[in-house]
């Protein structure tokens, strides 16, 4: 019995070492960035950025809260429930409109699932009165793939009649930017930014990306408009990521995949990176597929691998879904 008891101990020690390992290993590495510095920012922008996750395991993640340090930042849920192969994120809203200076806080992120476990998350700027921007930020709002946009900021500075906006970097290289002073004296400086997301931009979020504008002013020589927005695909696909688990040799396991367009649209083709999966094509032109894809297992067990892509009548790269699994005996 004694011995019995020893064992059932050790198991458990060895089993609740191994969770706790997994637990710290998850809290450790599911953001890629834990901080953020927005810089020097003019006063009323609106400016804000989201920390990305992305779920690799098999399980669902569930972020049940967020809190902060400092009412100078608002953080909230971009997705509470994240599917493996998706991606999440916490939004953090910078207040630039009743604090002044330098601003720093932690934003702490609970999860529920698949570990209840906190991450904590660091954003900072420095916030000055002389500069104002109208609207406070740039956003395309949703914009159709192949489509393009375009969007009038005004910046205004009040200080020396000899500042100047000496050059504006754009981070994404699908966003280009015009600028054009509009006003000069009084010690009142004035421009309009003009920018325009090109038709080429690839479909997905655009909140990751901001200008930044450098001024020939040598105590802050730069500050920050952030961009929102997203340019919405013409044809969606979901899953992307699809376990098949354990096949045995010999059966067939089918999966339903949802492809989704703006506009009524035709599925051309489907094809596979290996000859185990098949889907049969209606030929219907609609918005929306329901698309059955089947996946038979030959008489060799071993891991399943492979890709599927889709071709539509919209043209564009074909729709991609990864498939994996172990055929089984």
């Amino acid at each position: 019995m004694t011995k019995f008891l020893i064992t059932l101990m050790f198991t458990v020690g060895c089993f609740s070492t191994a969770a706790h390992a997994q637990r710290s290993s998850f809290t450790k590495n599911l953001f890629e960035e834990k901080s953020h510095d927005f810089g020097t920012i003019a006063r009323a922008a609106q400016i804000d950025y989201v920390f990305q996750f992305k779920n690799t395991t098999k399980n669902n993640i569930e972020v049940s809260a967020v809190r902060t340090s400092c009412n100078c930042t608002t953080p909230s849920i971009e997705k509470r429930v994240v599917a493996p192969g998706e991606t999440g994120g916490i939004r953090c809203k910078f207040n630039t409109r009743s604090f002044l200076g330098a601003r720093r806080a932690t934003v702490t992120v609970s999860f529920s699932r698949p570990y209840f476990t906190e991450v904590q998350l660091e954003v900072k700027g420095y916030v000055r009165r002389d500069i104002v921007v109208n609207p406070p930020a740039i956003d395309f709002k949703n914009v159709k793939e192949g489509v393009g946009g375009s969007q009038k900021v005004a910046i205004e500075y009040a200080g020396n009649d000899d500042w100047k906006i000496t050059s504006v970097a754009s981070s994404s290289p699908d966003i280009e930017v015009l600028l054009t002073e509009t006003h000069r004296g009084d010690s009142l400086v004035g421009y309009e930014l003009l920018a325009t997301l090109k038709a080429s931009a690839k479909p997905g979020y655009l909140n990751r990306y901001q200008l930044m504008l450098k001024t020939n002013d040598k105590r802050m020589n730069e500050f920050p408009i952030s961009i929102s927005g997203k340019v919405a695909a013409a044809i969606s696909i979901s899953p992307g990521l699809v376990d098949l688990a354990d096949v045995k040799v010999g059966e067939s396991i089918s999966k339903r995949i949802i492809v989704k367009g703006s506009e009524p649209f035709q599925i051309l083709q489907v094809k596979s990176s290996e000859d185990r999966f098949s889907a049969k094509i209606d030929g219907a032109t609609k918005k929306l597929h329901i698309l059955p894809i089947v996946f038979k297992a030959g008489d060799q067990a071993g891991p399943i691998k492979a890709t599927v892509e889709v071709v539509t009548d919209k043209g564009g790269p074909a729709k991609r879904i990864q498939f994996s699994g172990t055929v089984v005996k």
